[in-house]
């Protein structure tokens, strides 16, 4: 059987670490738009790194994580359906956050008539990404879909 203390730690974990790897995988890659500390990529990769290291030494240190559904782990459904919550609300952060911390970067970005734009995640070496999804509706309503 469940309980809701396990679930709860369970979720907290997998969204710190999937934070930490998207801040990670944003820094090494170059996509400044998604990076909280846009100025300091390389902070940030280490910074992210140990929100993962943290995490899990956090979540597997402070107590019997290894049970399993029978006793008091969570059966494979459970997990699943939390983890894909914890994974998409670490991802809804990072996208909010980061076009709210960064909202004034990226404006100056416009097309000049030599100068191509990036398109799909490249932009977000440019821009943030609420800029970015701005950016795509707007295109496509110039083109009439």
């Amino acid at each position: 059987m469940q309980t809701d203390p396990f679930i709860a730690d369970y979720t907290l974990w997998v969204f710190l670490s999937a934070l930490g790897v998207l801040q990670f995988v944003a820094a090494r890659s170059g996509l400044f738009g998604l990076l909280f500390i846009r100025r300091r990529p390389r902070a940030t990769a280490y910074a992210s790194a140990a929100l993962v290291a943290a995490s899990f030494a956090w979540f597997f240190g402070s107590g019997v994580r290894n049970l399993p559904d029978t006793v008091s782990g969570l059966d494979g459904v459970t997990q699943s359906l939390w983890f894909a919550v914890a994974a998409a609300a670490a991802v809804a952060v990072t996208f909010l956050g980061t076009s709210a911390i960064n909202h004034r970067w990226g404006a100056g970005h416009r097309r000049g008539p030599s100068m191509q734009l990036p398109t799909g995640l490249d932009l977000l070496e440019r821009t943030t990404f609420a800029r970015a999804l701005w950016a795509a509706s707007a295109a496509l309503r110039s083109r009439g879909r």
